[in-house]
């Protein structure tokens, strides 16, 4: 308990029962210092639980954060669109599964300024060149390349189609080898192509 002061004392003893204003002020004080709610901010829960949370948050996001990252290979860090390309088959103008004799569409996507070169090899090791250093920039706006090639018979049954887009032009033989090993300016792309006889 607070001791009361000389000047109280004083006054108390002299006879004078009433508070002056700033003894009231006082004993107020007094009062509301024993019994005043404590603030929010000092409770135990808002002293440990806040940085505790901030640290749990912290670590689920650096050990989540791969998983929680975006898995679109749309965009690299350049901004550019990875260098790609689809196929489709075409029967009576319209979009058709596969068959030998029928023409097969290319559309090629984010070529920039690369050179594009596809190919197919038979399992019997004959190449059938489908496309050579087609100019990236001479795309028509749709992306759809031109010409559509036709495969023949002897090229039934599941293909594997290799694109080549490559920044410098090269002939056919340098190409296959690209294919296999790649330098930085040379991305591959590898498509499955199902032909029906």
């Amino acid at each position: 308990m607070k001791r009361a002061s000389r000047p109280l004392l004083n006054r108390l003893l002299s006879g004078r029962d009433d508070l002056a204003a700033p003894d009231k002020e006082d004993v107020l004080e007094a009062v509301l210092a024993r019994h005043a709610p404590r603030p929010r901010f000092a409770s135990a829960w808002f002293r440990f639980g806040v940085p505790l949370a901030t640290v749990a948050a912290a670590v689920v996001m650096v050990l989540a954060g791969p998983w929680l990252r975006a898995r679109d290979t749309d965009f690299q860090a350049r901004g550019a669109a990875a260098a790609s390309f689809t196929m489709r088959c075409v029967e009576g103008g319209v979009a058709a599964p596969c068959r030998v004799g029928q023409p097969v569409l290319f559309k090629l996507e984010g070529a920039g300024g690369r050179a594009f070169t596809a190919f197919v090899t038979s399992p019997s090791g004959q190449t059938l060149w489908l496309f050579h250093n087609v100019d990236g920039q001479a795309l028509p706006p749709s992306g759809v390349l031109e010409r559509a090639p036709v495969l023949d018979e002897g090229w039934a049954g599941r293909l594997e189609v290799i694109g080549v887009f490559a920044e410098e032009r090269f002939d056919k033989e340098r190409v296959k080898a690209l294919a296999d090993n790649p330098p930085p300016g040379v991305e591959v792309v590898r498509r499955t192509l199902e032909v029906a006889p």
